[in-house]
């Protein structure tokens, strides 16, 4: 007998509640798909026992190791670019930290943000034209749907594609001062 409290809804269903959490919150539909699907299992954390207490780490140390995609079996594109001027290394990386946000994009910023539309209708993140100082980047806040994954001020920043995809993409903009000079 089911106790006068409980409502149950048939048109509620996990793919439904999915496509929701999709379109009025930031998380992927893949992501919420999961969270969605471990709802049916119970979960309590144990501090006594956690797995260091079982499984000691080694002596040099947990090692941070990226993926190896080729090694797993997956297609690995990758796509070089090098530009050389003779513009100061802060005037570029000024330039860098401030694409994005409400500044935009250097070239075709209306197709980007119909890329983030069309992202955000199928239930990923979208386009999130927000910083909390669009001048600056820190490492976890968001260019757009590119969070800042790796960041060495003036001279590297890695993004993350947190758009749905084929795939996984990381854009890797390095900055450096040549070891030559121009001719």
């Amino acid at each position: 007998m089911k106790s006068p409290g409980n409502l149950q809804l048939p048109v509620l269903t996990p793919g439904l509640s999915r496509l929701w959490i999709g379109l009025v919150t930031p998380v992927p539909a893949a992501l919420a798909r999961a969270l969605l699907g471990s709802l049916i299992s119970e979960v309590v954390a144990d501090s006594e026992k956690y797995i260091g207490a079982l499984i000691p780490p080694p002596p040099e140390g947990l090692l941070n190791v990226e993926s190896d995609l080729g090694w797993a079996g997956e297609m690995v594109l990758r796509n070089n670019r090098e530009i050389f001027t003779e513009l100061p290394q802060s005037e570029i990386w000024r330039e860098i930290e401030g694409i994005g946000g409400i500044s935009g994009w250097f070239g075709a910023d209306i197709l980007w943000w119909l890329r983030g539309a069309l992202d955000r209708m199928v239930g990923g993140v979208g386009l999130r034209r927000w910083r909390p100082d669009p001048r600056f980047l820190r490492v976890g806040e968001s260019m757009d749907f590119w969070p800042v994954e790796a960041l060495e001020p003036e001279k590297r920043v890695r993004l993350y594609a947190q758009m749905i995809l084929r795939g996984k993409a990381w854009p890797d903009l390095l900055v450096s001062t040549p070891s030559f000079p121009f001719l």
